[in-house]
């Protein structure tokens, strides 16, 4: 064999050995940045519900707050009560 035959034998070696976690760890390090860029700390937000009158800023937060259904009414039951508010 000549030199150029080993050589192309030598490279096509090479590439056979190249296990699949090899691969991904060369993807990887090319994906990954050189150096991270150091991010600045987030700005906290101001909360929209300190610019309320402190009735409307209660009665938003009551209105959020979950709560428990009452017990379903039957048609009677609904007129009845409907006869008893007027």
């Amino acid at each position: 064999m000549s030199d150029d035959e080993t050589k192309k034998d030598e490279t096509q070696d090479e590439a056979v050995e190249a296990t699949p976690e090899a691969v991904e760890e060369a993807v990887s390090e090319a994906e990954a940045p050189a150096a991270p860029a150091a991010e600045p700390a987030p700005e906290a937000e101001p909360d929209p519900l300190d610019d309320l009158p402190w009735k409307e800023r209660r009665r938003l937060l009551r209105s959020r707050e979950p709560h428990k259904a009452g017990p379903q009414q039957s048609p009677e039951e609904r007129a009845a009560a409907r006869e008893v508010r007027r």
